[in-house]
């Protein structure tokens, strides 16, 4: 059964208060982790990894409390690990808890040199954390739980697709994704676990950006990709598609096991974004359609997979979270404001979060069922976004990646490399 609220403040009874005052969302101490692959979390190692932890060793309770001093909401720090370590969400269109509630899975450096990433599971009734893996190689943007809660699937730098017992610790060997006869080329994007806990399936870039110069007929995104599929028992593969444009947030819908969600990643004023197909290869079709100009980003499943959650901006009015059912029916607006936020939905849909409101990202925002207005859930430690001194805008290495609790009464996130929880 997912932990109550009751649960998981009697686990945290004995510690202090953080302090009355709130965070000031401030500017990104640092620019991020970012490798060859260029996303989040993967810092790329140049120097030998000194190990400090291994597989099963405990890391004691570090959280700390403070009441939001604008919204009131209690925020809890539940990691304390920067600058020396950070910590890592997994992509929001996937899981970060075991379904009971009582686990965060999250990636860290901390049982080694910075940028080597582990896995480790923080009990949410403790705030105790066990290291789950010792390579120092995860791909913290990669992991996705089992819908049993039994396993979490994730690639490592060498495109090597494993997965490890939630409980034991054991871990498997499952394939070597072959992306590309150009080893310089790794797979870093989101995996999605079917509904059946079969298969994933993942969007693969098989070639490096081509630039073409002076040619309109050519768009700058042209390259080779493929919509795949692999079996978490033996690790075959097939391709559901080969397209030729960069293929990302794929999501397979968590209760159709024959419907899958993804994008095609060319500017989203330019292009298509969001589309479904079957898991047969047919039925593609186009999802939320936008006219040129218009954009929709961080597209996320409701947990009953009936509706699809997106933000959209340079079109629909009002500007933000937006919802439609996966027939393409009755698109409605959930929350006004939002931009470019990674969204998070509980799961009675009655509760709508985002991470940036009129492009500001130092804040999570809320917004109710039966009324767009967002109200303000917490300020972060420090803004996901910065502006730099020629006034161009652009967003660090620590990207929020919030998450609903399976039980919806808080949502866990990052701020400037350490994991956060706000009750809600």
């Amino acid at each position: 059964m997912p932990l109550t609220r009751r649960e998981f403040l009697e686990g945290t009874t004995a510690m202090g208060a953080f302090g009355a005052t709130a965070f000031q969302g401030g500017q990104e101490g640092q620019e991020g982790q970012r490798g060859q692959r260029g996303q989040r979390g993967q810092a790329g190692p140049k120097a030998e990894n000194q190990r400090t932890g291994k597989k099963g060793q405990v890391y004691p309770d570090a959280r700390q409390k403070h009441t939001d001093s604008k919204s009131g909401h209690a925020v809890w720090q539940l990691t304390n690990l920067m600058p020396a370590h950070s910590a890592h969400m997994f992509y929001p269109t996937n899981r970060s808890t075991t379904p009971d509630g009582r686990w965060q899975i999250y990636g860290s450096d901390r049982g080694g040199s910075k940028g080597y990433v582990d896995l480790f599971k923080m009990d949410l009734r403790t705030g105790e954390s066990v290291q789950m893996t010792e390579s120092g190689d995860v791909d913290p943007t990669t992991p996705d739980i089992a819908y049993s809660g039994k396993e979490v699937f994730f690639f490592n730098t060498s495109n090597t697709f494993r997965a490890i017992n939630v409980e034991t610790l054991k871990e498997r060997e499952i394939a070597h994704l072959h992306v590309s006869d150009d080893p310089s080329i790794h797979f870093g994007m989101p995996v999605s676990v079917s509904p059946d806990d079969r298969f994933v399936v993942l969007g693969v870039q098989r070639e490096r950006s081509r630039k073409y110069a002076g040619d309109g007929h050519f768009a700058p995104w042209l390259i080779k990709s493929s919509l795949v599929v692999l079996s978490t028992e033996d690790g075959h593969e097939r391709a559901i598609f080969d397209g030729l444009i960069p293929l990302d947030h794929v999501k397979w819908n968590p209760k159709d096991p024959n419907l899958i969600f993804y994008v095609n990643k060319g500017p989203g004023s330019s292009v298509q974004r969001p589309w479904l197909i079957h898991a047969d290869a047919t039925g593609n079709r186009p999802i939320f359609p936008c006219i040129n100009g218009e954009q929709t980003i961080h597209e996320i499943f409701s947990d009953n997979g009936k509706t699809l959650y997106a933000n959209i901006v340079g079109g629909r009015q009002p500007q933000g979270m937006w919802a439609t059912n996966v027939d393409g029916s009755n698109e409605r607006c959930v929350l006004a404001g939002s931009a470019i936020g990674h969204s998070t939905i509980n799961p009675e849909e009655d509760r709508f979060v985002t991470d940036d409101r009129l492009g500001d990202g130092s804040s999570l925002w809320m917004a109710k069922k039966g009324s767009t207005e967002a109200k303000l859930l917490c300020q972060m430690q420090v803004s996901w976004t910065e502006t730099r001194p020629d006034g161009t805008v652009h967003t660090t290495g620590f990207h929020p990646d919030g998450r609903f609790l399976a039980n919806g009464q808080g949502v866990t996130f990052i701020s400037g490399g350490d994991l956060f929880l706000v009750e809600v």
